[in-house]
């Protein structure tokens, strides 16, 4: 195998870059939140997510992804931002920390 060659799709590459230009940003923002780090952690366990399914979606199809596996993967990070939100809101409503 020769430097150029890879064992994933090229098309991966470029959706890469942009959830790296998605996240970065996100995650300065989350870490400036001046809320005792509920908005950073909320974050960080949104990361955790997304690149568990991006990892599941890379090893199922690393050579020919579908439009939906780089449409989930593009807008991923925002889709479980807002749903990790919701649910952190009231589990810790549950908790009574609201």
């Amino acid at each position: 195998m020769t430097e150029t060659q890879s064992k994933f799709s090229p098309e991966y590459r470029g959706v890469l870059k942009l959830v790296m230009v998605q996240q970065i940003p996100l995650g300065l923002l989350a870490g400036m939140t001046m809320d005792g780090g509920g908005v950073a952690m909320i974050f960080l366990y949104t990361l955790a997510g997304f690149w568990a399914g991006f990892g599941m979606i890379v090893l199922r199809r690393p050579m020919n992804p579908t439009k939906t596996d780089l449409f989930v993967i593009k807008w991923g990070t925002f889709a479980l931002f807002i749903i990790s939100f919701a649910m952190a809101s009231v589990i810790w409503r549950w908790r009574g920390a609201i």
